[in-house]
């Protein structure tokens, strides 16, 4: 288990910091940039919610193996309402940047279930 977990991690600081370099990219040439401290708060908060949400998976894998899908699935819904309880204080307010936030933060999320649910296909089918 521990293993897998050590793999999960590396892939997932090697895709965070990609992640992180493309969208970094964008917010300093692209037409819509956010504030730093916005800015890391969306990555730090995916690359945590996506570790935490594997760690359900790995245990899941070796305790029940057929069980490993459905605690994907479960997580990634789990994870889904904890991203949107962590948007609605950027949101609910409508500040100048609110939509900007909302919309940068889901194409971050998108790109990390992305990543998950590669990494969850390829480990189910072994």
């Amino acid at each position: 288990m521990i293993p897998d977990l050590l793999y999960f991690f590396l892939k997932l600081c090697r895709a965070a910091l990609v992640f992180f370099g493309v969208h970094y990219l964008f917010n300093y040439f692209g037409p819509w940039p956010l504030a730093d401290s916005l800015f890391y708060k969306i990555h730090i908060f995916n690359f945590i919610a996506s570790l935490l949400m594997y760690v359900v998976v790995i245990v899941a894998f070796h305790k029940t193996r057929d069980l490993a899908g459905f605690a994907f699935l479960t997580s990634s819904v789990f994870k889904m309402l904890v991203s949107f309880a962590f948007l609605i204080p950027f949101v609910l307010p409508k500040l100048e940047y609110s939509q900007n936030f909302a919309l940068q933060f889901c194409i971050v999320f998108v790109s990390y279930l992305i990543f998950e649910s590669t990494i969850t296909i390829r480990k189910l089918n072994k």
